[in-house]
């Protein structure tokens, strides 16, 4: 699972989105939270998303060290430190945000896919 994870990372730093996208479950159950909100209810809407992606320029993605936690034989739990930025740093569109994700995965019989997303960007506590 970690080596496919990697693999999700690589394809998103080549640019190749729609090998990117291949990771995440095209399943009914989807749903991605970014920062306590739904940001996409259905895999079409991330779908959506990622065509878009191209238009931002060139994407920068990391994500740290995988912390795995086994749910079974076809599901997992993975955290991991990101952070993404499009564009360079003082261009009009650029932009950068980091933080942690979340995310539960399944095994289908085309591999691991994410099933279920949660974003939160680092901010302070008040």
């Amino acid at each position: 699972m970690q080596e496919a994870f990697r693999r999700f990372e690589t394809n998103l730093n080549r640019g190749d989105y729609a090998a990117a996208l291949a990771f995440y479950a095209d399943d009914p159950r989807f749903v991605a939270y970014e920062d306590g909100q739904t940001r996409y209810s259905s895999y079409a809407d991330l779908a959506a998303a990622f065509k878009q992606l191209p238009t931002y320029g060139k994407g920068v993605f990391r994500y740290g060290k995988l912390e795995v936690l086994v749910l079974g034989d076809d599901h997992a739990q993975v955290a991991a430190p990101f952070s993404t930025a499009f564009g360079e740093v003082g261009d009009p569109g650029y932009f950068y945000f980091e933080g942690l994700l979340t995310t539960v995965l399944e095994r289908f019989d085309s591999g691991w896919k994410m099933l279920s997303i949660h974003s939160s960007t680092l901010q302070a506590r008040e």
